[in-house]
């Protein structure tokens, strides 16, 4: 009985270690908590969601191959501006035929120009009855409510903007986040062999604030969509 109540006390000092562990990480303001796989804690975790917007071609890969399609056109729906997303433009100009962006955003209009300078040819569309009426393929970076456009309800949507608002009958495909694995061993998993692979890769590059360096960290370390 004396060794029965022990491991009762130990479990409850255990909870209590990690219920203040949990009040310190909100009171310090932490974005995410990383747990080895025995520990519940119930805390904001690394989901897929953030690697996600980095693995845009591997997703999209994975998803030709999985269902045996080809897609020659890409809609970008974004009304933000910014150096990474110009960067993920050109490098889709690589990968597609024709890279739709749907935005109200006119930067887009003066990327449209100077691109077309150097022969990159991209299409700012803005129309919300007719533009996605027949897309296949739509990465939404910053749109929260698709109500007001008229969509393929079977498109696939590969999500950044996460739980974004589809029209009622959208009956496509939906990503909002992805696992991924290693073939290649990162340092950091030495010290970590109890933990999350997929939690730890996402971790790293949550780190990285540059497109075009993340997506080096991706091939260097042969990142895959599971």
């Amino acid at each position: 009985m004396q060794e029965s109540k022990d491991l009762d006390y130990n479990i409850l000092i255990s909870k209590k270690i990690i219920n203040k562990l949990t009040e310190s990480l909100k009171k310090n303001n932490y974005e995410y908590a990383i747990c080895e796989n025995e520990i519940e804690l119930e805390y904001k975790k690394m989901d897929g969601h953030i690697i996600e917007k980095y693995m845009i071609p591997e997703i999209i890969s994975k998803i030709e191959k999985d269902e045996g399609i080809k897609y020659s056109q890409i809609y970008i729906c974004t009304n933000e501006y910014n150096e990474n997303l110009r960067k993920m433009i050109i490098e889709f100009t690589n990968i597609f035929k024709i890279v739709n962006i749907v935005t109200f955003n006119r930067k887009y209009r003066i990327l449209e120009k100077e691109l077309s300078n150097d022969e990159i040819e991209i299409t700012v569309l803005n129309n919300k009855r007719r533009t996605l009426k027949n897309a296949e393929l739509v990465v939404n970076i910053d749109l929260k409510n698709f109500n007001e456009y008229n969509i393929n309800r079977y498109l696939t949507m590969i999500d950044l903007a996460n739980n974004t608002e589809l029209p009622k009958g959208f009956m496509g495909k939906y990503i909002n986040k992805v696992n991924v694995k290693t073939s290649k061993m990162l340092r950091i998993f030495d010290d970590f062999e109890n933990f999350n692979e997929g939690e730890l890769i996402e971790e790293e590059i949550s780190k990285i604030e540059d497109y075009t360096e993340a997506r080096k960290y991706i091939n260097n370390n042969k990142i895959q969509i599971i």
